[in-house]
């Protein structure tokens, strides 16, 4: 039996005195690739579910299918072990998630690839044969995962930056970076919302620091941006895309291709960039 300590803990706190390492608060885990994790050689298959080695540490949890036929089949099952439903399965990058949630989100297939937040999934009928207990759910799974208290935020595995910078400041691995970051939130515009869910207009999207520090490059610190929304974030962005051409060439083909896209979501520097079309092609401010 666990003992949480509560009101232990509360007054403790109130007497100021520090937490211990061991009993700081344990993350949720959302996002996590699980075929990449695995040939990585993060994941084991245990008895009582499966396990991610998160930051130098093992992490019970699941993986299911993020994205599913859920008008046809319902919510996806989510998976505790390789059962003789996923022996044939390969896993393929992008097609399954690892998490220990008590909700997720899945991207529904027949409704446009449209994001459906904060599902419960029931448990594969073939793990629920292997496992002891009866866990029928994900709320159940979170319920008897048997660390002491959760903070429920989303931590998306990231890359640390390489101390080496190259000429425009960035860290050396920043393509390996802004690449993997691309992949796990999909191309969609954070300020417009233009999106491409086909995963081939890459160019057209450019992962940006929030706070302009190019050495930050943890998930908290990154979004994706459009290069049109990008281009106008503030005057050297602006500055950048004008004086480089190849900056400038993917913005011209970007506004060609996209322009009806880019007026359905209302994007707020069309206007701008027809108004600055000539500055674009003289190179002047």
């Amino acid at each position: 039996m666990m003992f949480k300590f509560q009101k232990s803990h509360a007054r403790l706190d109130k007497l100021n005195f520090p937490h211990l390492k061991e009993y700081t608060k344990n993350s949720i885990i959302k996002n996590i690739d699980f075929a990449e994790a695995k040939e990585e050689g993060r994941i084991e298959y245990r008895d009582d579910g499966v396990y991610l080695n998160y930051n130098g540490k093992w992490i019970r949890g699941y993986y299911f299918m993020t994205s599913y036929k859920i008008n046809s089949f319902g919510n996806p099952r989510f998976h505790l072990f390789k059962c003789t439903t996923m022996q044939s399965q390969h896993l393929y990058k992008g097609h399954y998630i690892w998490s220990n949630a008590e909700v997720v989100d899945v991207q529904n297939r027949e409704n446009d690839y449209k994001l459906v937040n904060d599902l419960t999934l029931p448990l594969c009928g073939n793990c629920r044969k292997i496992i002891d207990n009866q866990i029928l759910n994900t709320r159940e799974f979170f319920n008897s995962n048997p660390q002491e208290e959760f903070d429920i935020k989303e931590v998306v595995d990231d890359i640390n930056p390489s101390k080496e910078v190259n000429i425009f400041g960035y860290p050396t691995n920043w393509k390996e970076i802004a690449t993997k970051f691309k992949r796990k939130k999909g191309l969609k515009c954070k300020s417009c919302g233009l999106q491409d869910k086909t995963g081939h207009n890459q160019w057209f999207y450019d992962v940006d620091h929030k706070n302009a520090n190019k050495g930050d490059c943890s998930s908290n610190n990154l979004q994706i941006l459009c290069k049109l929304c990008h281009t106008y974030k503030d005057k050297h962005h602006k500055k950048q895309a004008i004086t480089y051409p190849h900056r400038n060439e993917i913005l011209h083909e970007l506004i060609r291709t996209k322009v009806e896209e880019l007026k359905s979501v209302k994007n707020k520097y069309l206007l701008s960039y027809l108004e600055d079309f000539d500055s674009f092609l003289n190179k002047k401010e």
